[in-house]
């Protein structure tokens, strides 16, 4: 993929995909909204890799990113973000969730340190890390 102006990935230098890992768990919030105060009490950082980790069971509703949330992720300038049973936008949005016809059952309308309690920084391998 290339951006109007941007860089292709394989020009790209190796060390803008390596960096400090936040791993931030929001498997025990359901069907709840990640606010920006939620990444900002894990610690996210600038150049940060950001994952996002839900709960595993799949027949629970997966937490989602407020649009404040994605908006703070681009203002804070990480370097990339993941997600494991996250919805990467709101209920309503083009990667929400919704509605089915049976039993009101939803679904995806797209394919899919010093750390608060949830979140934990890793250090990226062979990379030196901040103390």
């Amino acid at each position: 993929m290339v951006l109007e102006d941007g860089a292709d990935i394989p020009s790209m230098p190796i060390e803008s995909h390596m960096g400090e890992v936040v791993v931030c768990d929001f498997a025990d919030r359901p069907g709840s909204p990640i606010s920006p105060d939620d990444l900002q009490r894990s610690d996210v950082r600038p150049d940060d890799i950001v994952l996002l980790r839900g709960p595993a069971d799949r027949s629970a509703d997966e937490p989602y990113l407020t649009m404040e949330s994605i908006d703070w992720l681009i203002d804070t300038r990480i370097k990339a973000f993941g997600i494991d049973h996250v919805r990467q936008s709101p209920p309503g949005t083009p990667f929400g969730i919704e509605e089915t016809a049976t039993a009101g059952s939803s679904r995806r309308a797209s394919p899919s340190s010093t750390q608060s309690e949830g979140s934990t920084r890793l250090p990226s391998p062979g990379c030196s890390s901040s103390p």
